[in-house]
């Protein structure tokens, strides 16, 4: 990705370290957060709270999903891709592993 494509908005990967309060580095290093930066990662631990992620310095920020929900255990699961999305405040999970699921009696 070029730096104007992260800065735009463009999906973007970071290597993520952590549970809980995640961090997260990327190359080149993230400037500032923009709303409607999109943000890839691969969960290094299954969480057992709600979280954090804290790219390159930029000041952790919550990892929420439905909106504001914050996490619970187990919504990200050690090994699964991940996508957030900045909305200006918190990222949002753009695919959780907890969400409800319908099943057929």
């Amino acid at each position: 990705a070029q730096f104007k494509q992260i800065q735009s908005g463009a999906a973007t990967y970071v290597t993520a370290a952590g549970t809980d309060t995640y961090t997260g580095t990327m190359s080149p290093a993230l400037a500032g957060y923009a709303a409607g930066n999109t943000f890839t990662f691969v969960v290094p631990n299954t969480n057992t709270t709600s979280c954090t992620l804290n790219i390159d310095g930029q000041g952790a920020k919550a990892i929420t999903r439905d909106g504001s929900t914050a996490l619970v255990a187990g919504d990200l699961v050690a090994g699964s891709e991940v996508a957030v999305v900045y909305d200006g405040t918190r990222f949002q999970v753009l695919n959780s592993n907890s969400k409800p699921t319908c099943h057929s009696l």
